[in-house]
């Protein structure tokens, strides 16, 4: 059916259509693309980390809805302008105790 080289070893391995093996070509160039672009800046890297940190229930969906209900309603943290701080530092250490 497909006899060229490693062209013809995909098609023949995986029965692709012309199509299908440029869908699968564009979406991992994509894939890879958003991954490499996401690394390589502070913004992607943070976004990262918290979305690995929140799969992994450390922190919540909405970071900064959690933050502004323990500065405005709980009274926990301090807002120094962009920056929260715990009002009292024995919270914080026994926070940071926690595994």
């Amino acid at each position: 059916m497909h006899d060229d080289g490693f062209r013809g070893f995909l098609f023949s391995a995986f029965d692709f259509t012309t199509d299908g093996f440029l869908f699968l070509v564009v979406a991992l160039g994509l894939t890879v693309g958003v991954a490499v672009a996401l690394n390589r800046t502070a913004v992607g890297f943070f976004t990262l980390v918290r979305v690995y940190v929140t799969l992994r229930q450390r922190l919540p969906w909405s970071l900064m809805a959690f933050l502004a209900d323990a500065h405005k309603r709980r009274g926990v943290l301090r807002q120094v302008g962009a920056v929260y701080q715990f009002r009292h530092i024995d919270l914080q250490n026994r926070l940071a105790e926690r595994p």
